[in-house]
């Protein structure tokens, strides 16, 4: 096979949800599960193509990836043998960190992968939306331990935090960072309905955990609380759609399920039956071809071009780009009005009290301009 080189023009990132079974439930996964795995062939096929495009990212997902371990390897194995672009890595993989060994931990680190461990809270009690085993929760924690051990370093943790503990978000943050687990990304949930009182609630529970970062950056070596600490980097760079490209990645990035389908925005993949969205976002499939003109396209979406929303949170604009943030995509429905006005609350909120605490406008030499407030 030709092993392309490093070309800026290729393909960003591809999505791989080349598993749907999950040991787990969570009330608010936008992925709907299924005992469905990717025939390996298929498997070949995407990444034989993502070489063709020169792409610079594979991210394999779920349902929970290391439930088909077996296909982990088989993917790395077939870039090593395939690819030879420097610049090419493998996203750090979400994991609910239940069904890791000791083993796994240590083949993952020697393939050169990372996993991302994926909690609701530190506190079993806060885990009411998940699989409610106490014995795999020990496990989960026993293996983020381990997994410290074995990188030495600890794991990224992406805290999901739903309408039922938006209040905690703070506490279980400042509880991770107690163990030990220093790197952590905010992750609200959505394609659900936030109503008014839990959006106050989570930005609430947020400027508590914003004043904690402030006081603790210069105490615990090598914290990082995203997307505070990105959102600061961003700002010092006058990078502002830096943020909106962080966090959205439609049209740049193909997300592929089970079958081989190709989409330019993953939450209209895990749409069921023939939802009109799966064909609007639809880019083809591995078997019958894949039309990467079309995902161009989608580059400059804009949810207030589409709907009578409040589009007062767009500087910079992180949601107002996001399909998501109009699905419910647990039934498929449009959200209410309100409802993605608060999903976009959240977003810009957490970028505005980030600019408020670290920057202030100052004269310098006569011109104002942004100047860090440490």
């Amino acid at each position: 096979m030709n092993s392309a080189g490093c070309n800026k023009s290729g393909l960003d990132i591809i999505k791989i949800f080349f598993t749907i079974r999950c040991n787990f439930r969570c009330d608010y996964c936008f992925v709907h599960l299924a005992d469905e795995v990717m025939d390996p062939k298929t498997l070949d096929k995407i990444l034989a193509w993502g070489i063709k495009n020169n792409v610079k990212t594979i991210a394999l997902t779920g349902g929970e990836p290391t439930s088909s371990f077996d296909l982990i390897v088989r993917a790395v194995k077939f870039m090593k043998k395939n690819y030879s672009n420097p610049d090419f890595k493998f996203a750090s993989m979400p994991t609910n960190g239940s069904l890791l060994t000791n083993e796994k931990i240590h083949l993952a680190k020697f393939l050169g992968l990372n996993f991302t461990f994926s909690l609701d809270g530190f506190d079993f009690e806060s885990n009411k939306c998940r699989n409610h085993n106490q014995i795999a929760y020990e496990k989960i924690l026993d293996n983020l331990h381990c997994y410290r051990k074995v990188y030495g370093a600890p794991p990224k943790i992406n805290m999901t935090i739903s309408q039922e503990n938006a209040h905690l978000l703070h506490k279980n943050t400042l509880d991770l960072i107690k163990q030990g687990f220093t790197r952590i990304y905010l992750c609200p949930v959505f394609g659900q309905p936030w109503a008014d009182s839990n959006t106050g609630k989570f930005i609430e529970s947020f400027e508590k955990l914003l004043a904690a970062h402030k006081r603790l950056r210069g105490k615990i070596k090598n914290i990082r609380i995203d997307p505070i600490d990105l959102h600061r980097e961003k700002i010092k760079q006058r990078d502002y759609a830096g943020i909106t490209q962080s966090l959205c990645d439609m049209g740049s990035k193909v997300a592929f399920n089970v079958k081989g389908e190709a989409y330019a925005c993953l939450t209209t993949l895990q749409l069921k039956g023939s939802h009109p969205l799966k064909a609007e976002y639809c880019l083809g499939s591995i078997h019958a071809g894949i039309d990467l003109d079309k995902m161009k396209k989608f580059k400059d979406y804009r949810i207030g071009s589409e709907f009578p929303v409040t589009c007062k949170y767009d500087f910079p604009n992180i949601t107002c780009r996001k399909v998501c943030a109009t699905i419910n995509v647990k039934t498929g429905e449009r959200l209410k009005t309100r409802e993605i006005e608060n999903i976009m609350k959240i977003e810009h909120t957490m970028f505005q009290r980030t600019y408020e605490t670290y920057f202030t406008k100052a004269l310098v030499k006569g011109v104002p301009q942004l100047v860090e407030n440490n």
